[in-house]
């Protein structure tokens, strides 16, 4: 059905009284003043109003959706480009990862068990899991099983390729991909927490393991090292925005979640088909099978680590037009990009960025001096340019 801008909810013939449930069903799809509906795994968004749905897709919460301040030109001009996609990518900005905040924050009173009881889950101890809280088996359970497109024999023209071209993917990472995915908004979450800011050469390090292990042969079975260091990332990134929940140093009026979903979405796109585009600029060789596959193992790599199916890629194709809207959507990259960017591929993690207007010596972020707002690294040892790859 379609119905005017200003019609209130009652005309669509919903009913909602706080967290109260509705039996109304939510169409597939439904325009308005000729936009498509945004309809994603957990709700909906119809221009401003947020929809969210129950497991038997039925009205659960009703409310108003305002759209972070930073991305309300981009999102104006994205939606001369794809209103669809661009309400999605937008929408994807206010949702961070329900089941594994749900976990980070159940965990927080465990104290030291839970980085046990974290343990049991990855290594699929079914004795240890027994033992522990419900919602910690419930969870690890939820992901155990892969979709119908993770089949492992569609993942191996993707795995020889990669490793027939891994100094190029290494390149293309380091030199194009790592940088385009710090230029949205997540790069003020990992920039206020410390993460790659303070120790980027271990961080890139990180990244290029958890890239090599996907691209084993049986690295994102249930019991691979590609499969766990997935995970690993999705329970980080919800350990962040756990820091980050009710601090001063987070607007999120203007900024929307912590590493929202939108963002990871975002990143997925840059790591797989993005890099495609980097590895043939650099004169790799690969056939459409290959390609096609390499885009596979991102894919379920991305899905582990909790991007919703509503905005995560299906093929390169919907990845470069994710990308392309995504980049419309996000505001002009600030400092924290550049700082990020920095101190992922430079030689020697720099120290001299500003600090926070809003610094100080809050719990997540103590401030850093320094006047070089462009991330430079000279005068602080760093050989501008020169890659942590060729570091041993």
């Amino acid at each position: 059905f379609s119905a005017p801008r200003s019609a209130p909810l009652g005309l669509f013939g919903y009913r909602s009284s706080g967290k109260g449930r509705a039996a109304a069903r939510v169409s597939n799809y439904i325009t308005h003043d000729g936009f498509a509906l945004w309809r994603g795994a957990r709700g909906i968004l119809f221009g401003q109003t947020w929809i969210e749905l129950d497991a038997r897709r039925r009205i659960y919460y009703v409310k108003s959706m305002k759209i972070p301040s930073d991305y309300i030109k981009g999102y104006d001009a994205a939606c001369a480009l794809d209103a669809k996609m661009a309400s999605n990518y937008v929408a994807h900005t206010t949702i961070g990862d329900p089941e594994a905040d749900d976990l980070i924050e159940r965990l927080a009173s465990e104290g030291d068990e839970a980085y046990r009881l974290i343990r049991a889950g990855m290594e699929n101890d079914d004795e240890a899991l027994r033992a522990g809280p419900a919602y910690v088996r419930d969870f690890f359970k939820s992901i155990a099983v892969p979709p119908d497109y993770a089949d492992r024999s569609v993942f191996m023209p993707g795995i020889r390729m990669f490793h027939a071209n891994s100094p190029l993917v290494l390149g293309g990472m380091v030199g194009g991909t790592l940088v385009e995915g710090f230029s949205t908004n997540i790069s003020k979450s990992f920039f206020i927490t410390g993460r790659l800011r303070d120790q980027g050469v271990r961080r890139l390090q990180q990244n290029n393991r958890h890239m090599l292990e996907i691209f084993m042969p049986g690295g994102l079975a249930r019991e691979g090292e590609g499969w766990k260091l997935s995970v690993r990332i999705r329970l980080v990134h919800a350990q962040v925005r756990y820091l980050l929940k009710g601090s001063d140093e987070w607007d999120i009026e203007a900024w929307g979640t912590p590493i929202s979903a939108a963002h990871v979405g975002f990143a997925i796109c840059a790591f797989s088909a993005r890099l495609l585009k980097h590895l043939k600029s650099l004169g790799a060789e690969y056939d459409e099978e290959e390609r096609e596959s390499f885009m596979q193992v991102w894919r379920y790599s991305g899905l582990l680590m909790g991007i919703p199916e509503s905005i995560l890629f299906k093929d390169e194709e919907e990845a470069l037009r994710l990308f392309e809207i995504g980049r419309v959507c996000e505001p002009t990259p600030g400092m924290e990009s550049a700082a990020m960017a920095n101190g992922a591929t430079c030689r020697n993690t720099c120290t001299e960025f500003p600090a926070r207007s809003s610094g100080g010596n809050s719990p997540i972020s103590s401030g850093i001096p320094g006047v070089r707002p462009l991330g430079c690294c000279r005068g602080s040892g760093c050989r501008p340019g020169t890659s942590t790859s060729s570091r041993r």
